[in-house]
């Protein structure tokens, strides 16, 4: 484990899933360390469409039909329509079957699969807050491997959104998608993930651990989990019966924007709230091989000399080589540039899916009146026409 100075690390937690064994750090308290963050809400796709209550026992067997149907759904809807993670219930087998079904291409989707409790989880769209602190973690990734000598240079690696699946012991069968993993290169050919960076906005605290114990559990390789969590607060209401033509030619001379870090206003509405990010890393135990927490914080602005441990090189490609961290010129940079564009770009990006979504639904309201029009108008030549029958019927007798 790395050395980040006595005032930069902070004690762990003690909030886990109940089968994870958390330990605390033997290291210095920092007086930044975060208060509990908080949790936003997960629900399943029988929550959504039924309000059924997240429990196991009112879900059926195999809610793969329903998987189908509800990715069929989200294409057909866009992207935009879902904007919480959705579970379900699937058996291993209905779940292999899925993942290999060409009608889904779930490549392009952020998904997982947990073989312990046989949940597939469909995520949200990336938002532009998660693909900009995405962005800047990449970068970071890339100054650091520009100082390195070129024998560990060759060997350094970063993948965003690898499909995990050699998953171990209880979690065999089990799929992911990091965010962001550093691999090296192993002498034989392939790679050794070493550490993974998950970036949340709409995953909770809870789900964050529990991918965590999955990562350490099932992939022994794995030396490190990094939890980015971004926290808005208030978090986004949809407006209502807000003119959608008002958004169709946005003047940025009229975005409100509070602070770098948000909140952003246009035309009255709060389109993003004030954001905080929270840095937290855990290590594996190079001894009893169980995850302790070495570091939590929420990071806070113009905090000079104030530095986040990022990644080690492992002793097998060198040794006595200085952990990286990431400077408070890096977090200056995320601050002063990326989080401000984020949070004007996820304005942006919300007031789009706005207007798609009302501009779907007058289009369905519309083709509902002109159905109704339409049946009306053949009812009306119906009537008509037993009318005329009617009259020709008498027209007969009297004859």
């Amino acid at each position: 484990m790395g050395d980040y100075g006595s005032e930069n690390l902070a004690c762990g937690s003690k909030e886990a899933s109940p089968s994870l064994t958390i330990h605390a750090p033997e290291a210095h308290v920092s007086p930044l360390i975060s208060p509990d963050v908080e949790s936003y809400t997960h629900t399943t796709f029988l929550d959504e469409q039924n309000g059924i209550l997240n429990q196991s026992s009112h879900y059926p067997r195999d809610q793969a039909d329903k998987a189908r149907a509800y990715l069929r759904a989200l294409w057909s809807d866009g992207p935009r329509s879902s904007t919480k993670p959705v579970e379900f219930i699937i058996p291993y087998l209905s779940w292999s079957a899925l993942r290999d079904d060409p009608e889904f291409t779930l490549q392009k989707l952020k998904i997982s699969y947990d073989s312990l409790k046989s949940v597939f989880t469909v995520f949200p769209m990336e938002s532009m807050r998660h693909g900009h602190i995405l962005g800047w973690v990449n970068q970071l990734a890339t100054f650091a491997q520009q100082n390195f000598d070129t024998s560990i240079s060759r060997r350094f690696k970063t993948i965003q959104n690898i499909g995990v699946r050699d998953f171990k012991g209880k979690w065999d069968g089990s799929f992911r998608k990091p965010d962001f993993v550093i691999a090296w290169r192993k002498d034989n050919g392939g790679i050794d993930i070493h550490t993974i960076v998950e970036v949340g906005v709409s995953q909770s605290q809870n789900q964050f651990r529990e991918v965590m114990e999955m990562y350490f559990e099932g992939l022994p390789q794995i030396s490190r989990v990094i939890l980015i969590d971004i926290i808005e607060a208030p978090q986004y209401v949809q407006p209502k019966n807000f003119d959608i033509d008002e958004l169709k030619n946005l003047n940025s001379t009229e975005f409100q924007v509070a602070s770098n870090q948000g909140p952003v206003w246009y035309k009255g509405i709060q389109w993003v709230g004030h954001n905080t990010i929270s840095w937290e890393v855990w290590e594996r135990d190079p001894k009893m091989g169980y995850p302790v927490q070495i570091f939590k914080t929420t990071i806070i602005p113009n905090d000079s000399g104030f530095q986040l441990p990022f990644f080690e090189i492992p002793t097998w490609i060198a040794d006595n080589i200085e952990a990286v961290t990431v400077k408070s010129a890096d977090i200056d940079h995320l601050w002063s540039n990326d989080l401000r564009d984020a949070v004007i770009e996820e304005a942006k990006w919300r007031m789009g899916g706005y207007v798609s979504e009302r501009s779907k639904q007058a289009d369905e309201t519309a083709n509902i009146a002109r159905q109704e029009e339409e049946a009306e108008k053949k009812k009306q030549k119906a009537n008509e026409e037993r009318a005329k029958r009617a009259r020709h019927r008498r027209g007969d007798q009297d004859n």
